[in-house]
């Protein structure tokens, strides 16, 4: 198991990386950047709020599938295969509080 200084690392080194591929299809709302059409498809789900995939317990939306199923571990079983994404969702869902 990585130290959880050690994942803070890598995923310093795979945003650097991932900022380096070429992201010709920008978003015309707000200026992102994408590598693929379907990048920025998903990207568009935010400026229009209606999203494809919604949490049948909170109705939190996503725009994919597999986010929809990542998040549902939250709720069920409190563990989920991928530790960072659930770290990611907590720490997004507790900076939406208001």
């Amino acid at each position: 198991m990585l130290r959880f200084f050690d994942q803070i690392c890598i995923v310093k080194i795979l945003k650097c990386y991932l900022d380096s591929i070429d992201k010709p299809h920008k978003c015309n709302l707000c200026s992102k950047s994408f590598p693929t059409p379907g990048d920025l498809r998903s990207h568009m789900y935010v400026h229009s709020g209606s999203w494809p995939f919604k949490c049948h317990i909170c109705s939190r939306g996503f725009s994919k599938h597999t986010n929809l199923k990542n998040h549902l571990f939250l709720h069920t079983e409190n563990t989920t295969p991928f530790p960072l994404i659930k770290e990611k969702e907590e720490r997004s869902n507790s900076s939406n509080i208001t």
